[in-house]
């Protein structure tokens, strides 16, 4: 068994009980919405790129921003921002 250690667990601080997480459950490391109270993992990004560092959560505006790379794009990081609902 091979086990990836990240740091990418980001508690959102207007969202009790909810948090950021990394996941390579598809194959490829994407983020996740876990909800403690109903113990559930909603997608906010996807494809075939790799997210690498979450950089920053703008809570007020639901969006997220963090290091990777795009599908296909290897050998390229670049700064991506999608919305925290996916």
């Amino acid at each position: 068994v091979w086990i990836n250690v990240h740091d990418m667990l980001k508690p959102l601080q207007k969202r009790p009980g909810k948090f950021l997480w990394a996941s390579e459950r598809t194959g490829f490391r994407q983020l996740y919405l876990f909800d403690i109270a109903s113990k559930s993992m909603t997608p906010v990004t996807s494809g075939n790129g790799v997210v690498e560092d979450i950089v920053a959560v703008d809570e007020d505006a639901e969006m997220v921003y963090f290091m990777g790379t795009g599908d296909g794009e290897w050998l390229e990081r670049k700064l991506f921002r999608v919305p925290l609902s996916g």
